[in-house]
């Protein structure tokens, strides 16, 4: 899974949410990084954008140097968004190993779940973007 622009402007949506580009500024949700285009909403980086397929990488989690175009990747390359992402892929790293499964079998629902449980926001905030 590659997070790309459609994905970044709202024309498709990324399955299995581990992540949001966005910062609170002057008391709004806005995206981070400049892509040189107008604001667009915070929209949802893929789980399978920070785990690369088992056969080329079994247990690897990559939130830094995910699987992202060009144009997306300048609104992912900010730390708060490097934050929220290493959370996520630490989160899997934790269940995968409780479950002794590869960190490609950690079921989203069950990632999710403790994601919201430790307090990671994964829709988009009410009165922001």
């Amino acid at each position: 899974m590659v997070a790309r622009w459609n994905h970044a402007g709202g024309l498709d949506q990324a399955p299995g949410e581990c992540g949001r580009p966005a910062a609170r500024r002057a008391g709004r949700v806005e995206n981070e990084g400049d892509v040189q285009v107008p604001p667009m909403a915070p929209y949802p980086i893929s789980y399978r954008a920070i785990v690369p397929p088992a056969r080329q990488c079994e247990n690897l989690l990559v939130p830094v140097c995910l699987s992202a175009s060009h144009i997306t990747y300048g609104s992912i390359r900010r730390e708060p968004v490097f934050m929220i992402l290493g959370q996520s892929a630490a989160t899997a790293a934790a269940l995968a190993l409780d479950w002794h499964i590869p960190a490609q079998e950690v079921p989203y629902a069950q990632l999710r779940e403790r994601l919201l449980q430790d307090g990671q926001r994964l829709e988009p905030v009410a009165g922001g973007s």
